[in-house]
Order: structure tokens, then sequence, then C-alpha cells
């Protein structure tokens, strides 16, 4: 509910700042020289939503119209995230799979040197919970871990993504990326300190709710909340 907003937010800061960039959690790594190749004109719009296998769903106006202002700009464009088959394979095998990978497919991904804990995990491991499951017992425990390793994979590697394009000297990099990774200090945020101190970051949430005024639940969620209203059908 939110991409308008942050697409109008964006353009702000490309008029502002000519070294911005996009990095986008929606977008993978080795979906980068596909995204290239549409900036540069080497395939038209049609032709990279098929090789990005893009659709309504994965593909909202917001993005769009984010991709297409830095296209317009000439500003780089970067896929944060880390391939799917590769976090499935952090989940189901282990992060000492994905070492024993070749130097090509590592490239693709930033494995986590450690687990974020604390409020982060202690969220996420509310948010993955049926109701009727016990958070405490073993089993469950297991598969919490399994799933966070995969979480952590995805924050690791969107963290890495924004420090590489830092380095590079794009500043800022605006990073568009679910609210959970980055909310109350989330997971990707703490990462990118970790990564590389120092680094001055704002994180703006959208919130699925009317008020006029800040609720207190939401007073650390970011460094600006935007009410952007209910969703459809609540």
């Amino acid at each position: 509910l939110g991409l308008a907003t942050a697409a109008r937010l964006f353009d702000e800061v490309l008029a502002r700042a000519p070294m911005t960039s996009l990095s986008l959690e929606f977008f993978e790594r080795d979906d980068q020289s596909r995204i290239d190749d549409y900036l540069q004109g080497l395939s038209d719009g049609a032709t990279f939503e098929r090789r990005t296998g893009r659709n309504e769903g994965s593909y909202p106006p917001g993005h769009r119209a984010m991709l297409e202002a830095a296209r317009k700009a000439g500003r780089p464009v970067h896929g944060a995230n880390a391939p799917r088959a590769l976090v499935r394979v952090a989940r189901t095998e282990g992060y000492a799979r994905l070492r024993a990978l070749t130097a090509e497919q590592q490239r693709l991904l930033r494995i986590p040197d450690e687990l974020v804990v604390g409020r982060y995990r202690e969220a996420f491991d509310k948010v993955m919970t049926p109701e009727d499951r016990d958070v405490q017992a073993p089993e469950e425990r297991e598969r919490l871990d399994a799933v966070f390793r995969s979480q952590q994979l995805w924050d690791w590697t969107m963290a890495d993504a924004v420090v590489d394009a830092l380095e590079l000297g794009e500043s800022p990099v605006v990073h568009v990326v679910g609210r959970f990774h980055v909310d109350h200090d989330g997971g990707t945020a703490q990462v990118l300190r970790k990564l590389r101190p120092g680094t001055k970051t704002l994180v703006v949430s959208f919130v699925d709710a009317w008020s006029d005024t800040l609720a207190a639940d939401d007073a650390s969620r970011g460094d600006f909340v935007i009410y952007v209203g209910p969703s459809e059908g609540e």
C-alpha cells in the first residue's frame, strides 16, 4: 500500500542526490545481468520481465516506477537478494553445504558470520509459529532454526549488496525491502552495521493502518513511520 509513496520519495532522492542507487529485495543476485541489460538498452521491457520472471504479483507498479526512475536517471539498480534455490539449501541443509559450493555460486550470497538474536529473533519465532504449536517444543525449535537460517541468509546478502554499492561510491543507497527485515532495528539493519560500522541508515516504514498520531507500538519501528490505511477487505 505504501509503494506509490515510496516511489515518489525515491524520485525526490534522485533529484537531490545524483549518486543515488536503488537496491531491491525482490530481485535476486542472479538477475543482475538481466537488470543491467535492460538499464543499458540491450533488452526491452517485455524481455526484461520475462527473463526475470516478473508478473503482476512480483512486479507491482511501485517497484516498476522506482526501477524506471533509476533507468531514466542513469543510476544503478541492484538485485540484492540471494537466489531462492540457495536460500532453500540454507534451510534444508545448512550453511556448511553452501560453503561447499563453487566460488561462482557463493558470489551470489553472503553466508552469515553469526545469527542475530534478541527482539528480531523473538518476533520471527512468534510470526512463524502457528497458534496451536509450542514455540519451545524441541521439534518446533528445530524447524524455526532451519527457517531462520534462510531468513538470515536474506539479511546478510541484502546488507552485503548495500555495502558493495556504498563502496562503489553510490550514496545514498535506497534499499526497498519488506519491513520486517528493518523495523525495530531488524536483521538487515543490524547486519549492515556489522559489515560496515559507522554507516548512517534511515528507515522509512509503511504501516497498513490509519492513525493521526504515532502509535506506541510503532515508536521504534523506524526513523519515519507512514500510515497508509488498512489492506483491502480489512
